[in-house]
């Protein structure tokens, strides 16, 4: 069940060579960040009415008590001992005849602007199958009843258990547990329908919840937690610490669910029409090519709505915190982004044949490479924003792009009713606004970001 592994030393990889020549004042440069600079900075209205996560435009949210919010306009540099950069990913050479030197260090003064390297790596690498115990422990959670997700009222009682759970029947259903696993997969789904909700899930050495050829599985009203993750900005020790792997599962539905510290939150093999929702993340590890919130890989049909991820510069080691890689037709939405110190990961990117992709009302805050980038067709960003992005070293090496806010690298793609407020680079915001469909991009000064659209309180007994 292992997917392809791609070459990467065959697969277009960036001719820096090809930069040296640029001529001044290429359109593909300038042409998006020149637009006017005034207008407002609310969002209409989401399907006619405002919801609390998408009202507040004007609230100052780094005044909150969220751990998300650390200091918007304060230093950038987090510090700490730097890693190794990872090889470098396949980037399609942009048909330019020339640009800047990329190897120019960073500085405060703007930067000329270079093209993204795209990120996302060897997406088809899978773990090899899990092997059940031959002796599958019983389910405690298997007689109960489905529960519909939403923040919990009064208290959930939690059963202990330290034993490996592997799913038995079709619509079984594991419920209220509090489960502590030290060694290889905490819950492995091989059967149809299974629901796993009310329950805090820990892991060690194997992954949160492996799903394997099982369709329509739910999982909902939970929290999964790698619990030995790595200190600081230093990679896992296997890129398959995932908190939810699923392959070839195609209708999976994840509600209400907070990830925490895997080496990716959800990967998705070959599991088209996952519906995710309401969704928290905090700090992705790696190693490369890992480091992602989500990654839809030869998924098509996906969606990501209603999430807020935040990795902690000193404490993470992500790649692009969002990837849609060979899926099609993937919808991302309503959903807050903070924090990226990767020098080639952005907040969102589409790889490969992943036209049809959709963004909207999503922010992406303090990120260094890039916020939104598109190597694919036909895909738009709407109502999206970036804030204080990033182009010093945050420990991993200074942001191959010098710090650009939005890639347009294939035909077809628009960018409408988007803005960016304290760039760090005010020369690179769009590249290759040429090729765009449309780059309606302006600056708003006076903007700040939105709170997290989703807070997932557990009240655990």
């Amino acid at each position: 069940m292992r997917g392809e592994r791609l070459n990467w030393h065959d697969n277009n990889r960036f001719d820096w060579s090809l930069l040296n020549d640029l001529q001044d004042g290429g359109r593909g440069w300038h042409g998006a960040h020149h637009g006017d600079a005034t207008g407002g900075h609310e969002w209409p209205p989401l399907n006619g009415s405002h919801d609390d996560g998408w009202q507040n435009w004007q609230q100052d949210a780094h005044n909150g008590d969220s751990a998300g919010w650390h200091g918007w306009h304060g230093s950038h540099d987090p510090g700490g001992t730097p890693t190794p950069d990872p090889d470098p990913s396949p980037t399609p050479t942009p048909p330019v005849s020339g640009s800047p030197d990329p190897s120019t260090a960073p500085t405060d003064d703007v930067q000329t602007p270079v093209p993204p390297v795209a990120s996302s790596p060897d997406p088809g690498t899978t773990p090899d199958p899990t092997t059940p115990d031959p002796t599958t422990p019983t389910d405690p959670g298997s007689q109960a009843t489905p529960t519909d997700p939403g923040t919990q009222s009064t208290p959930v009682n939690l059963t202990h258990s330290t034993t490996p759970i592997h799913t038995t029947q079709d619509g079984q259903v594991i419920d209220g547990l509090d489960l502590y696993v030290d060694s290889g997969n905490a819950i492995t789904v091989t059967n149809d329908n299974v629901v796993i909700q009310n329950s805090r899930i820990h892991y060690q050495d194997g992954m949160g919840v492996a799903i394997e050829g099982a369709h329509n599985v739910t999982i909902q009203n939970s929290e999964i937690i790698n619990d030995s993750p790595p200190d600081g900005q230093n990679p896992e020790t296997s890129p398959e610490l995932y908190n939810i792997y699923a392959y070839q599962a195609d209708g999976l539905k994840v509600d209400h669910v907070t990830l925490r510290d895997g080496s990716s939150g959800i990967y998705l093999l070959e599991s088209p029409n996952a519906q995710l929702s309401n969704l928290e993340g905090y700090n992705f590890h790696g190693p490369f090519p890992r480091g992602q919130f989500v990654q839809f890989d030869k998924s098509d049909g996906g969606s990501l709505t209603n999430f807020y991820v935040q990795d902690d510069p000193q404490h993470s080691m992500p790649e692009d915190n969002i990837s849609v890689y060979q899926s099609q037709n993937v919808h991302i939405s309503q959903g807050l982004i903070d924090g990226n110190n990767s020098t080639s990961g952005v907040g969102v990117m589409f790889e490969g044949n992943s036209q049809g992709g959709t963004v909207d009302h999503v922010d992406a805050v303090h990120m260094a490479d890039g916020a939104f980038s598109s190597y694919s067709p036909d895909v738009s960003f709407d109502f999206t924003r970036s804030f204080d992005n990033i182009n010093t070293d945050q420990g991993r090496g200074a942001p191959a792009s010098n710090a650009l806010i939005w890639n347009v690298s294939n035909s077809g793609i628009s960018i409408d009713h988007s803005s960016y407020t304290h760039p760090a680079n005010p020369g690179n915001i769009v590249w290759d606004d040429s090729k765009a469909v449309v780059a309606n991009v302006t600056e708003d000064a006076n903007a700040h970001p939105m709170s997290p659209p989703v807070h997932n309180d557990f009240f655990w007994a």
